[in-house]
């Protein structure tokens, strides 16, 4: 029963240490998409900045060249912008897959954790019936010794 208590345990500091690894990883799934978050809206402010620039600027006289190349920049944006948007959506599913895996084994740590304690209180109940069995025995065997003394004298 010992080993069984010790086995769950190590078993147990086991679960625990992938919960804490899986915590790490979930925060650090979660700070990549805080910063994906935060360069989208840069770049979204970038592209804001550019595209008023253009439209204020399209009145002045400007090559066409000019106009391409600043149409070309702000196309750049946009699928700089459109990419972003993909890796948010893809680091998203992440957090959302390390959080489901995280509650999966948190759920196996206190599975784990409530079996351990029931082992462990199986194994008390049986001690203390034991050492119950031992001072029933001892009184039922002075009891009897008191006994055999008053008959014999």
């Amino acid at each position: 029963m010992i080993d069984r208590i010790h086995r769950f345990k190590r078993l147990l500091q086991t679960k625990e240490r992938e919960q804490t690894m899986l915590q790490e990883e979930l925060s650090s799934k979660e700070q990549e998409k805080a910063e994906l978050e935060r360069l989208l809206d840069e770049l979204s402010a970038q592209k804001e900045v550019a595209l008023n620039d253009f439209c204020r600027d399209a009145d002045r006289s400007q090559t066409i060249n000019e106009l391409w190349l600043r149409r070309e920049a702000l196309d750049r944006l946009g699928r700089a912008l459109d990419e972003g948007r993909q890796r948010l959506c893809y680091a998203a599913e992440d957090v959302d897959d390390a959080r489901d895996r995280l509650l999966h084994k948190h759920r196996e740590v206190q599975t784990f954790s409530t079996a351990l304690d029931g082992i462990r209180d199986a194994w008390r109940f049986h001690c203390l019936k034991r050492e119950q069995d031992q001072l029933d025995d001892l009184t039922a065997s002075r009891f009897a010794l008191s006994r055999e003394r008053e008959d014999g004298s």
